[in-house]
């Protein structure tokens, strides 16, 4: 049969920026990896080489996504920040030491967590703004003028009704009680595997209910347009 590898574990569980491209578009961030990082020299140059590496990749990355300098900066940025926690990773273990934090702690890797979606989320503007300016104007807003208040107005002009909430609260439920299991070492997908074939089709029924009872797209939904379409 065929076998398709693992695309994305789990990203928005990344402690980091270099942990969140490893289980983000995992096939993509490989194939730089072995094709244009490695043969540049990778880490094995000394420092400087591996910064420019870095940054060469990052760039190839933004162009990627969009032959347009806001794909350009959002990849430079993500190699920044890459960059940025290779300097100061030295500094960073230090700071951990002096403060006397655990980094093993449940609150840590949520502090961690937390602060690498954030980073995340600040790149995702220079791929959703149509120009550059746009994207600083945003980051100011976020920055200086932030408006918390507006969120469950915003979130009920989306046109989604009371039912449609709790089914996606309901999904990300499930997403995040699968995820804590995998990131704990339980195979999910082995153990669903060595159910008895009527548990196996008893499950693959009821998703397929599911998703005919509350799949419905709605006006504006393109189902034949690509993800990267607008990139």
């Amino acid at each position: 049969g065929f076998h398709f590898p693992e695309n994305f574990r789990y990203p928005y569980t990344a402690t980091s920026i270099t942990d969140f491209w490893r289980r983000w578009h995992i096939t993509l961030s490989t194939w730089f990896r072995e094709y244009v990082y490695i043969p540049l020299g990778g880490n094995r140059k000394g420092l400087g080489k591996q910064i420019r590496n870095i940054l060469i990749v990052w760039l190839l990355t933004g162009i990627w996504h969009g032959a347009n300098f806001r794909y350009i900066a959002f990849g430079l940025w993500n190699g920044t920040l890459i960059t940025a926690s290779l300097l100061m990773e030295r500094r960073f273990l230090a700071w951990k030491s002096a403060l006397h934090i655990n980094d093993k702690s449940t609150g840590w890797r949520i502090f961690m967590t937390v602060r690498t979606a954030l980073l995340v989320f600040i790149g995702r503007y220079f791929t959703r703004a149509p120009r550059l300016t746009v994207v600083f104007s945003l980051l100011k807003t976020t920055v200086l003028h932030p408006n918390f208040g507006e969120l469950p107005h915003k979130i009920l002009t989306l046109g989604l009704t009371a039912g449609d909430l709790l089914i996606v609260a309901a999904g990300i439920l499930i997403v995040h009680i699968v995820e804590f299991f995998e990131e704990r070492g339980t195979d999910v997908c082995g153990w669903l595997n060595a159910r008895k074939t009527s548990v196996q089709v008893l499950i693959l029924l009821v998703s397929l209910l599911i998703l005919a009872f509350f799949g419905i797209f709605r006006s504006g939904y393109i189902s034949s347009e690509f993800i990267y379409g607008q990139f």
